[in-house]
């Protein structure tokens, strides 16, 4: 890959990435297509899948919070290595068109994806959509302007950039390993 350009979406924001390019070819997440060619993410295999919350039956105030707890309590991050957790409101919710909350993750290996559809297409958890709209795939980060939560490392263990009460307390309850840097 010398000497292609990619085109970054936030700055600042670093994951798995740093792995893959270092130095001065670094770049941030997520990668919409590469400079020049206009491929998409897909043709770099990368996959992303979000999984949708419902903000209203998520009880209003700290929606977020308990949307994450849904999701770590149904998957299994020995099953997610070596992806970044994306989070936030989804573009139509911005927009004022819907109230819908996405966690995404961003990954090379097709069987965290599957994993993932396979756990949730059968969670009855109230605040997740219904299965037949739970889902959204392709672009998904930059489409609805997720910010980075965290990421998955190699040995499943949930890394975040800071300690926090909130997400240490999240991995015990629902049997993550939690590895803040």
């Amino acid at each position: 890959m010398d000497g292609l350009k990619l085109i970054k979406r936030k700055e600042g924001e670093m994951s798995f990435w740093k792995k893959l390019f270092s130095g001065k070819n670094a770049v941030k997440p997520s990668v919409t297509v590469m400079e020049g060619t206009g491929k998409p993410l897909e043709s770099l295999g990368i996959l992303e899948l979000g999984i949708l919350f419902d903000i209203d039956e998520l009880s209003g105030g700290f929606y977020g919070n308990k949307a994450w707890r849904i999701f770590m309590k149904n998957c299994n991050s020995k099953k997610l290595c070596d992806s970044t957790l994306f989070e936030g409101d989804t573009s139509g919710t911005l927009a004022g068109r819907e109230r819908i909350f996405c966690i995404a993750v961003q990954t090379f290996d097709s069987s965290s994806i599957i994993h993932l559809k396979e756990s949730f297409k059968i969670c009855q958890e109230k605040g997740l959509l219904p299965p037949d709209g739970r889902f959204i795939e392709g672009n998904v980060t930059d489409t609805n302007s997720l910010l980075i939560r965290g990421r998955i490392d190699s040995i499943g263990r949930f890394v975040t950039d800071k300690w926090t009460r909130v997400d240490e307390d999240l991995c015990k309850e629902c049997g993550w390993e939690y590895a803040p840097l």
